[in-house]
């Protein structure tokens, strides 16, 4: 029977669909695995707290009277810190002791909003990715906030990456013409390890791992993780004596015990003579909320007198968050206040960056995380291969906005 000429135009449309489909697909992934802008000079160093501390006192922060409306409170602003201070900043978020074995992950909130993980490669390094997956951004993890995997897969297609973010499984997308799966690895996150342990990360510095656990340093012994959510602006808790731990800080005069702040949000006290490290990191939720994360190692392993030192400890965390809500509420009374160091240095930073976004005519984020060009085109060639795709598998005007895959 010779085929009509609805059947040849029918035929003819159907092929055209399937190759439109194909293209924008590859269109996607070319996007995500384009070169991405190059890094935007940042208005802040990158160093420690004490180093921008040390930028104000030679006179290259201008002076404020007061601060402004909304200091405390401002939820708008919290967002502007976020760009700001945090995404350009190297953050602690971990301890290396929470990775014993090759597989180890943990799920870690930046401060700037950005889901991440940490997970442990057969090779002992530690390395940090977004937790989205390079197919349709759902979380890579999802199920347990912590725990131990051979292989890092994607529950919503199946699309599976080994330990080093590679991706090694890609179902259904074999075939697609210009697909390469070295080109769709995990975004990866810049990583490094201290001496005393301490997990830092680095949104805006190239993404790269100088993270290597040292099983004999940091597989042996006890450790301790506990949260104590708090009333408080993260901004006092950069106050020298934030958490002023008698425990622990009424005896600096001993050698074997030193405070440091290897980054904002973070404090670390080790207490070498007991092979002990804690580390306290702050996470903001809102510009009144923050939940205050600690971390208790030792290498010793667990005997009465770190049992009896972790009791002190945490009673004294508790005082520290309580002070901290004091303060605040002392802060929301008062109408305005002069700033100190750190505040300062946080407001003069938030104005050079919002100086620069409208330079830019746009939100400025580090490379890492890709600039708002970058991500405008990726949503527009995402859009649409789900409407191509909807159109394929006759699903289009059902108003489910349901994929097929």
């Amino acid at each position: 029977m010779q085929a009509t000429a609805i059947d040849i135009l029918c035929s003819t449309a159907s092929v055209a669909l399937v190759t439109c489909t194909a293209v924008a697909v590859t269109v996607v992934f070319t996007l995500w695995s384009s070169p991405r802008p190059g890094p935007v000079e940042s208005p802040f160093p990158r160093g420690r707290l004490c180093d921008i501390g040390d930028a104000t006192a030679a006179g290259e922060v201008a002076k404020v009277s007061d601060l402004p409306d909304g200091w405390w409170r401002s939820d708008g602003l919290l967002e502007d810190e976020r760009r700001a201070i945090f995404a350009g900043m190297s953050i602690a978020v971990s301890h290396a002791s929470m990775f014993p074995s090759s597989g180890s992950y943990r799920i870690v909130e930046h401060p700037a909003g950005f889901p991440l993980f940490l997970v442990r490669g057969k090779d002992r390094v530690l390395r940090c990715f977004h937790n989205v997956c390079r197919h349709r951004a759902y979380p890579v993890v999802s199920t347990k906030r912590a725990g131990c995997t051979p292989v890092l897969a994607c529950r919503y297609h199946g699309w599976t990456y080994d330990l080093q973010g590679h991706l090694v499984k890609a179902p259904k997308f074999e075939n697609v013409k210009g697909f390469r799966k070295e080109a769709n690895s995990l975004l990866e996150v810049n990583t490094a390890i201290d001496a005393d342990g301490v997990v830092r990360i680095n949104l805006s510095l190239p993404p790269e791992s100088d993270a290597y656990v040292d099983d004999k340093v940091f597989s042996r012994g006890h450790l301790e993780s506990w949260e104590v959510e708090g009333t408080f602006n993260w901004k006092m808790a950069e106050a020298e004596d934030a958490f002023s731990l008698p425990t622990v800080s009424g005896k600096r005069g001993n050698r074997n015990i030193t405070h440091t702040k290897p980054s904002v949000l973070s404090d670390v006290f080790a207490l070498r003579h007991l092979g002990s490290s804690l580390l306290i990191t702050v996470q903001p939720k809102t510009a009144a909320k923050c939940v205050v994360h600690c971390t208790l190692y030792t290498s010793a392993g667990l005997s009465s007198a770190t049992s009896a030192l972790l009791s002190t400890i945490q009673s004294d965390i508790v005082r520290c968050v309580s002070s901290l809500e004091d303060r605040y509420a002392v802060a929301q009374a008062c109408e305005s206040s002069r700033p100190t160091l750190h505040d300062s240095v946080f407001l003069e930073k938030i104005k050079s960056h919002r100086r620069l976004e409208r330079s830019k005519g746009g939100k400025v984020w580090p490379s890492s995380v890709g600039g708002e060009n970058h991500s405008c085109r990726f949503n527009i060639a995402e859009s649409l291969t789900q409407e191509l795709m909807l159109k394929a598998t006759g699903h289009e005007g059902s108003g489910d906005g349901v994929l097929s895959w």
